[in-house]
């Protein structure tokens, strides 16, 4: 990738979108493209994230990021009924969603699994998280496709 590779843009910040350089918009948007085409592949072979969470004996999940990858893998895992009692999101108050959303120091019963769909950040993410769940399993979406 190069640094001409153009991504969104922040009209407000020359730098690109969300004050990140073009060049790691474009590693972002690279590994979303990953995510989606392996997705569409576990899908166009019948196979789904709920599966994933059914072998491992999962009860309770939550998604952490509720963009676009979330509100896909909250579709999803709501047409197998997986039990979702929430999803976590640090910018909870600006997203609009049938599922609660809270922020991550807002974790009260902690869920059994925690799906990270912002896989960009995962790293950061689950350092966040771990300083807020104390039982909770921390999976990026890349690592359940990988398995599966």
């Amino acid at each position: 990738l190069t640094k001409e590779y153009i991504t969104y843009k922040d009209p407000k910040n020359d730098t690109g979108f969300a004050g990140a350089t073009r060049l790691e918009n474009a590693k972002k948007m690279h590994e979303f493209y990953s995510v989606l085409v392996q997705w569409l592949s576990l899908k166009n072979r019948g196979i789904k994230i709920s599966q994933y969470i059914k072998e491992n004996n999962y009860n309770s999940v939550c998604i952490y990021g509720m963009r676009e990858l979330g509100q896909r893998l909250y579709e999803e895992l709501a047409l197998d009924d997986i039990d979702m009692p929430y999803a976590i999101d640090k910018n909870a108050d600006n997203i609009s969603c049938e599922l609660k959303i809270i922020k991550p120091e807002e974790i009260v019963n902690e869920p059994e699994l925690i799906i990270v769909t912002a896989i960009h950040y995962y790293d950061q993410i689950y350092d966040d998280l771990k300083k807020c769940t104390k039982k909770s399993d921390i999976v990026s979406i890349e690592d359940i496709f990988f398995a599966l």
